[in-house]
């Protein structure tokens, strides 16, 4: 038996009067998500506890069977594990992203999406002025992790997407050791904002990188085998660095695929190709597709729904061809991300599973509106998993 997870992360929406009242799900071409809920199985899952931040790290968790209220510890810890760094025995690893602030609103949480030349530098600028007890750690563009000083297992911080547009003090970290965090960005922002990179980017009509933004704080777990939990071989397809490190914990494989193009379009093909070409190999093939995550949070209503169709025309319905006998098919909506707000959201999530031996069908499209009349519904996320085995198994 062969199984196939598509976490189609940021999927679900709510109903937009453009698109006569429709949600983005609703309004798409998507012949192939709606044939595996039609003719298989539909319903809701709740991927994320209301007690956690709503993110793509902890819906991820709980597809695959993971429970998150005893295992998530932000997703920095996650990244720092996929890189191999390592924090000392007094130290906590935060994400620490280039914001562009302006008058106490941040109001981009990407910096204008900075070059990695210019973030570098201004890293290495700010770990001279700062020096104890922070160690900055590049990895791309605006997003980076630092090593903090201090206890900070109580902390509560919020990610960046979340806060646009919105009074940076009101978003302050909460809990003990927060002052350490708030006066690092306060320090920060008095050396970014006087930064000739960010004077310069001004001048260009560049959003300038004149703050930081400290979040996801967090330990490295120890988590269960994957294989020992399930008995199977599984593989994962994910460009995200914290999902890659969960996976590296789980000893589930890593398969590496170019994921855009030369002409920075998502490359659905190689998606495809990867994974028929992974489940020659291994028990599970688990594909994470967030580019609805980043489009929801830029707010591209259009776009959402383009990508949704190109999602099911060039990977859905050429795997539900592709896939041989005795397999299983899964198609789950990762976590709710809202393009008009450009928040995401704690709502239960869709999802559907067609296979081989799997009995019954709805008869009805895939869609938020029709997953939640079916009497089917997993409250606990980290049970989708077992639910999905069992469920496909003759």
């Amino acid at each position: 038996m062969k199984y196939c997870i598509v976490i189609a992360d940021g999927l679900p929406d709510q109903r937009y009067s453009r698109f006569k009242n429709c949600s983005p799900l609703e309004i798409a071409r998507t012949p192939g998500m709606d044939k595996i809920a039609s003719q298989g199985r539909m319903g809701v899952i709740k991927t994320v506890p209301d007690d956690l931040p709503a993110q793509s790290l902890v819906a991820v968790m709980s597809i695959l069977g993971i429970d998150p209220l005893l295992y998530y510890t932000g997703p920095a810890a996650f990244e720092a594990h996929h890189f191999g760094l390592e924090c000392n025995a007094d130290e906590w690893v935060f994400c620490c992203d280039l914001v562009s602030t302006f008058a106490g609103t941040l109001v981009d949480p990407r910096a204008g999406q900075i070059r990695g030349e210019e973030a570098n530098i201004l890293l290495q600028d700010m770990q001279k002025a700062l020096h104890e007890p922070v160690r900055f750690h590049p990895i791309k563009s605006y997003h980076q992790l630092a090593m903090i000083r201090g206890d900070f297992t109580h902390l509560k911080t919020s990610a960046p997407d979340e806060i646009v547009n919105q009074p940076i003090p009101n978003h302050y970290p909460t809990g003990p050791g927060k002052e350490i965090i708030i006066q690092l960005m306060e320090k920060a922002h008095q050396l970014l904002r006087n930064h000739d990179i960010n004077h310069v980017r001004c001048e260009l009509g560049e959003n300038p990188a004149n703050s930081i933004w400290l979040w996801g704080n967090g330990k490295i777990a120890s988590l269960p085998r994957f294989q020992d939990l399930f008995g199977l071989q599984a593989c994962i397809i994910s460009s995200s660095f914290a999902i890659q490190g969960l996976a590296q914990l789980l000893g589930i494989q890593k398969i590496e695929v170019s994921s855009i193009t030369d002409t920075n379009e998502i490359n659905y093909i190689n998606y495809k190709e990867t994974v028929l070409t992974a489940l020659q190999q291994y028990d599970m093939v688990i594909l994470d597709f967030n580019a609805l995550v980043e489009i929801s949070h830029y707010g591209d209503l259009t776009k959402k729904v383009r990508v949704l169709e190109q999602l099911d025309d060039k990977i859905i319905g050429p795997l539900l061809v592709g896939l041989e006998n005795d397999y299983a098919l899964m198609v789950v909506g990762g976590h709710w991300v809202s393009v008009e707000d450009r928040c995401s959201h704690h709502n239960p999530v869709p999802f559907a599973i067609f296979g081989d031996h799997l009995p019954g069908g709805t008869g009805l499209k895939f869609t938020e509106e029709n997953a939640s009349k079916l009497d089917l519904y997993i409250r606990n996320g980290h049970e989708l998993m077992k639910f999905f085995l069992q469920s496909s198994n003759p």
